[in-house]
């Protein structure tokens, strides 16, 4: 989606033209040779590679606040400019700064729910079908899941929920969690659904402010009725920050 919007305004795609080879010149290169950064917790330092990169990337793409930065943050590096990488690092390296993760239910449900079912689920199949997002491919837990969570879920897990009861879908229009090309799936065997894809906004959805929270109030009180989404419709649009990522970045919280 940040890569259809840019392209959707001229503004913004004249300052950012190839932001996908951008992306992957900088993890190429960062890749090829990491660079050593300090750190407040770790005196020594520690060497940065185009992997942190791209996480650092999707860790940004949670917040509204952040997205803004993103393109330009992208391009800035793409192109070697690294002066505002430690801020950039400070900022958005911390895979936790969204909320912190239990390793034992991550893996209790990933290693019984994501074993490679079939060739078209496999690394090698990912990497070839979407190489220029090879960073956020995750190797299945192996041994580890052998171990932790030796069950594999049924075939019928993975059978879409049919129903016609009453669902209200929201899907941050960013979210590069749960996208909103999920929520569209989701709603096709759902006849009674109501999908909103939240312009501007990322993960949880229903965050995004009052309007998101009363609309899932209504619909929790009366599901049969139509959601009103007028003020949804009236969400501004993400600005992008074109110059002085390192300003930006100092006045970020």
């Amino acid at each position: 989606m940040l890569e259809k919007n840019i392209s959707d305004n001229p503004i913004t795609l004249s300052h950012f033209p190839s932001i996908r080879k951008d992306f992957i010149n900088a993890v190429a290169r960062f890749n090829m040779k990491p660079v050593k950064l300090q750190s407040n917790k770790d005196a020594k330092g520690y060497y940065y590679n185009g992997t942190d990169f791209a996480w650092s990337i999707w860790t940004a793409m949670l917040n509204p606040k952040s997205i803004p930065f993103v393109p330009l943050a992208i391009h800035e590096v793409g192109i070697g400019n690294d002066c505002i990488l430690s801020k950039w690092v400070e900022a958005f390296n911390d895979p936790n700064s969204f909320g912190k993760t239990s390793d034992p239910q991550k893996y209790a449900i990933g290693c019984y729910e994501t074993r490679p079912r079939a060739y078209e689920d496999s690394i090698r199949y990912l990497f070839s079908k979407y190489p220029d997002f090879y960073p956020f491919l995750v190797e299945f837990g192996g041994e580890l899941c052998n171990a932790w969570q030796p069950e594999w879920a049924s075939p019928e897990i993975f059978k879409p929920v049919v129903s016609n009861v009453p669902v209200l879908i929201l899907a941050g229009e960013y979210d590069p969690v749960c996208p909103p090309l999920f929520g569209e799936i989701t709603s096709k065997t759902l006849s009674k659904s109501t999908l909103i894809i939240v312009p501007s906004a990322s993960h949880a959805a229903i965050h995004a402010d009052d309007c998101l929270r009363k609309i899932a109030d209504d619909f929790l009180l009366s599901p049969k009725l139509k959601p009103n989404l007028e003020c949804v419709s009236k969400r501004s649009k993400i600005n992008f920050v074109y110059d002085n990522l390192a300003k930006a970045l100092s006045e970020f919280k």
